[in-house]
């Protein structure tokens, strides 16, 4: 009796062994990853300022067992990244088509080139191109681990150099064919891509844009000999399906960058509402009386357009400080409460001496 049951003890030692080596092999791999850029600091950056960027990689590389009972559908897998990753540190846009050289410059520091480098990163200097860093690493790349925590490669420093930093994408990129995984076990083929990742740096003055009407809508800044005219016209993309402008108070500034605005206006109880998606202050203002004439909100109502909301602004002042012979660098922002959006154009100086501007983004509503 008790040889049966040693014996069958036995057995069992024995099964569980052999499911413990016999690990169903990989069927499919496949291979991505994504690069991940922490700024110090991202906004309201002042000119000259200098912000550290940490540089991550975060493996996703996955492979499929073969069949078998109880085997996951997909599980992690280890992957390398060979280099260089490309940091472009100017772009204009998402897809990086036009760059901003002169915007942010490169900061060598003392771990050849970088302020500090991980594991396998040789050295970070300044790319070929204008407006790149390189993040060089060994020949032989960095393995990356069966999981997708990030792995630390390096930080590097930038300095702003712009007194109004416009919103400056930061793209980091590798080699087409930089990340591999292969079938383990064994490795009998393997995937390989590339991976990418992307933020961005933005001066004091970056808010979302006022956008320019579907059709042509001006704005102008029209002297006269008593109160002068300032009319607005622009479009503000607002992803709040509660947006209410009667229950925010309402701002509105235009002057030149980094002076006293010479257009102000505060509505403190907002614009009252008056029905089917429309606001409206009015005012006694005119070229004889200073003030607003006209505030009025109205939310678009064509096809995809439902979080676009039309602003038309009427006002009367005194705005002899923007009189003169040269276009002028003019900066405008509207705020609802905390929401605010700008613009900053040069404004068209016309042969009787009025300024008119029609905003460059043009809004599909």
């Amino acid at each position: 009796m008790c040889r049966a049951v040693r014996a069958s003890l036995s057995f069992l030692v024995a099964a569980f062994a052999m499911m413990a080596v016999a690990v169903p092999a990989a069927h499919a791999v496949q291979a991505s990853g994504s690069i991940l850029l922490v700024p110090s600091k991202q906004t309201a950056l002042v000119q000259n300022e200098v912000v550290s960027v940490e540089v991550y990689f975060r493996n996703t590389s996955t492979q499929t067992p073969g069949p078998g009972a109880g085997q996951p559908p997909i599980v992690e897998t280890a992957a390398t990244l060979t280099g260089p990753l490309t940091v472009d540190i100017g772009c204009v846009d998402c897809a990086c088509t036009t760059k901003d050289p002169a915007a942010l410059s490169f900061i060598p520091g003392p771990a050849n080139g970088c302020d500090v480098q991980g594991t396998g990163v040789t050295g970070c200097v300044a790319g070929p191109n204008p407006g790149e860093v390189l993040i060089n690493l060994a020949p032989a790349g960095i393995l990356l681990p069966a999981d997708d925590a990030p792995v630390f490669l390096a930080t590097i420093s930038l300095r702003n150099n712009l007194a109004d930093l416009a919103p400056t994408v930061l793209r980091a990129s590798t080699d087409i064919c930089a990340l591999t995984a292969c079938i383990q076990p064994p490795s009998t083929g393997c995937a390989s891509c590339a991976a990418e990742g992307c933020t961005f740096l933005a001066g004091e003055f970056a808010p979302p844009p006022l956008l320019r009407c579907k059709h042509s809508c001006l704005n102008q800044v029209n002297f006269t000999n008593n109160f002068d005219a300032y009319i607005f016209q622009g479009v503000a993309i607002v992803n709040d399906p509660n947006f209410d402008p009667s229950t925010v108070p309402f701002t509105l500034n235009m002057g030149r960058p980094n002076q006293a605005p010479v257009v102000s206006i505060s509505v403190p109880g907002g614009i009252p509402a008056v029905g089917n998606g429309t606001w409206v202050l009015n005012g006694f203002a005119n070229s004889n009386n200073p003030g607003i004439d006209q505030i009025k909100i109205s939310r678009q109502t064509g096809a995809n357009c439902q979080n676009s909301y039309r602003i038309t602004v009427r006002f009367f002042g005194n705005f002899s400080a923007l009189e003169g012979n040269t276009d002028e660098l003019l900066r405008t922002t509207i705020s609802f409460g905390a929401l605010t959006f700008g613009n900053e154009e040069v404004w068209q100086r016309l042969q009787n001496g009025n300024l008119r501007n029609d905003i460059d983004i043009i809004s599909a509503c």
